[in-house]
């Protein structure tokens, strides 16, 4: 325990503290099964120290928050993140700051680390305190079941059966690892998220298809129907995660939609992704601009830059007064009032087409969010 009162959990206190974030995070007071299976790898053993509690008096968590590290891959820049997430308290116990308390510590300990920027899972006033805020954004692409996208027959989706996801782990990693933006993987990870898909939550309808040309597996996608989301309109089904060749992905709507007897499905892409927004721009499909999910803050400012040099083709040097930055490097000077600022210039916001650099950030509506 530190000065704060907060600690660092063992694996035997994960597992606890997954169990009591159960009824807080579920609808109607429950997820079946647990959070222990719907973040598999948060909850693991060897991410148990990543995990931050306070107990009561007799020992007993009552409020937690967490982070799972995770390096990115953002068009050869490889950036190390923490994502934060699940941060709750107990009900009998909120309105003493516990969870605030527990969010400073997370922050102030990377700080201190190998970390160059944090990602969070809300919006919530406690974040923006803390010098975090949107950054980035998405194209949300809606196929609507009225035209065709199979590709002119060259494509073939089938779907995988849970039992069988394990094993094309391999596979789908090497189709995985040639995105341009990406989360890092290993085999390992890979077959963890295969097996659980993110979410196993009873109400949620998550799904592995595969896109074959040619005789070997070129794209993967990963959809979801949330049952108590269906509108009178019809069922609506999302698409989590893909990879691989855009027009085998885009393919594969027809048959998903008919494997969830839906009419509409969404898919999420960069501005960056140059292929897929040519592609899908001659196609009958409803597009929309969305902020990425959560908000962003960098950590370690020293790191962050030392990590994105090779954005900048060369060195930048960063100094501090106080709350405010001074960033030198090939582009000039730049005085950065505030790491929200920072987050602008760097990833951009809101603050036009000439202010943000504009560099991309990794989607984070998808399995290795957190």
């Amino acid at each position: 325990m530190n000065h704060s009162g907060v600690k660092r959990a063992t694996p035997e206190v994960a597992l606890t503290l997954g169990k009591l974030a159960n009824p807080i995070f579920g609808r109607d007071g429950r997820i079946e099964p647990s959070l222990l299976d719907d973040f598999p790898l948060f909850y693991s053993a060897e991410n148990s120290k990543n995990l931050y509690y306070v107990e009561d008096e007799k020992g007993n968590p009552i409020s937690a928050a967490g982070v799972y590290k995770n390096v990115c891959s953002l068009e050869g820049i490889q950036l190390h993140v923490a994502s934060l997430g699940n941060v709750w308290t107990l009900p009998e116990h909120r309105g003493q700051k516990l969870a605030s308390r527990i969010v400073e510590e997370i922050v102030s300990d990377l700080e201190k680390e190998e970390t160059s920027l944090l990602l969070v899972s809300g919006d919530e006033s406690i974040y923006t305190r803390l010098g975090c805020c949107p950054a980035g954004s998405m194209i949300v692409a809606t196929y609507v079941r009225d035209g065709d996208v199979t590709g002119g027959g060259k494509f073939r989706t089938a779907h995988v059966q849970s039992e069988d996801r394990e094993t094309h782990a391999n596979a789908l990693l090497e189709i995985h690892e040639k995105e341009p933006i990406r989360y890092v993987r290993n085999t390992a990870q890979m077959k963890v998220l295969l097996r659980t898909l993110g979410y196993l939550r009873r109400y949620v309808n998550r799904q592995l298809f595969e896109v074959e040309s040619e005789g070997r597996v070129v794209a993967y996608a990963v959809a979801a129907l949330d049952s108590l989301s269906t509108g009178e309109e019809g069922k609506s089904v999302r698409i989590i995660e893909y990879a691989g060749s855009r027009r085998a992905v885009v393919s594969s709507l027809e048959k998903i939609l008919q494997y969830y007897e839906a009419g509409a499905v969404e898919f999420c892409f960069l501005p960056s992704d140059v292929e897929m927004m040519n592609f899908t721009s001659s196609l009958r499909l409803n597009f929309r601009r969305e902020a990425l999910q959560g908000m962003f803050r960098p950590l370690n400012v020293e790191f962050l830059f030392s990590e994105l040099a090779p954005w900048f083709s060369g060195k930048v040097s960063v100094s501090r007064d106080r709350n405010s930055w001074l960033v030198e490097g090939q582009f000039g000077e730049k005085k950065l009032a505030s790491l929200q600022t920072m987050t602008s210039w760097l990833f951009g916001t809101n603050f036009g087409e000439n202010f943000s650099l504009k560099i991309p950030l990794m989607r984070t509506d998808d399995l290795n969010y957190i």
